[in-house]
C-alpha cells in the first residue's frame, strides 16, 4: 500500500497523512480500506487489491472461450450470445477496478443529493484519486445491515429514506 501510494502520488503516506492505520478497516472484492488522518479529519484510503484487474481479465477470457466453444457445439445456445454477454460483463467489472469511476460517482451523488439533509455520501479528497487509490472522507456510522438485523425505532424512517434515495438514483 505504501509503495503504491508513493508511486501513484509521488508522496509517501507518512508525508501525506498525520496518522495512518496499517490495519485495513474493510476489504471487498476490488479494494481494501484503511483509515488515516488528514488535516485533523479522518479519511478512508481505498487501495485496489494487487492484480485484481489481471485476475478479472484472465477469468473472463477463460469464460469467453468456454462460452464460445459451447455455442459452436450446442446449437441451441447460440441465440443467447454468451460470448457477447461475457464481454459486456468484463467491461463493467474492469471499469469497477478503476477507482476514478467510484470518485466520479461520489461527486455525482453528492451533487444530486445535496438538498437531502438525511443522506450523505463520502466526499472525494482532491488530489488523491488514481486508478488504484481513492481517498475520501471517513463516514463514522453504523452500516445499514445493523438496522436490518436488529429491531430499531428508526427502521421505518430508514426504509422511507432508502426508498426515496433509490427513486432519486433511478
Amino acid at each position: 500500500t505504501k509503495e503504491l501510494f508513493l508511486k501513484e502520488f509521488g508522496i509517501s503516506i507518512e508525508a501525506a497523512f498525520q496518522e495512518f492505520d496499517q490495519n485495513p478497516i474493510a476489504s471487498g472484492s476490488v479494494a481494501q480500506v484503511y483509515k488515516a488522518k488528514l488535516n485533523d479529519k479522518y479519511v478512508s484510503i481505498k487501495v485496489r487489491h494487487p492484480k485484481v484487474f489481471e485476475t478479472i481479465e484472465n477469468d473472463l477470457s477463460i469464460l469467453y472461450h468456454v462460452a464460445n466453444s459451447l455455442a459452436k457445439v450446442i446449437p441451441g445456445l447460440s441465440w443467447m450470445e454468451l460470448p457477447v454477454t461475457i464481454n459486456e460483463v468484463k467491461k463493467v467489472l474492469l471499469d469497477q477496478t478503476d477507482l476514478r469511476f467510484e470518485a466520479e460517482n461520489l461527486i455525482h451523488f453528492n451533487q444530486r443529493f445535496k438538498s437531502f439533509r438525511q443522506i450523505s455520501f463520502p466526499k472525494v479528497i482532491p488530489g488523491f484519486t488514481s486508478p488504484a487509490i481513492l481517498v475520501e472522507t471517513f463516514e463514522d456510522a453504523k452500516p445499514i445491515s445493523y438496522y436490518i438485523e436488529n429491531k430499531h425505532e428508526l427502521n421505518q424512517e430508514l426504509a422511507r429514506i432508502g426508498l426515496q434515495t433509490f427513486n432519486r438514483m433511478l
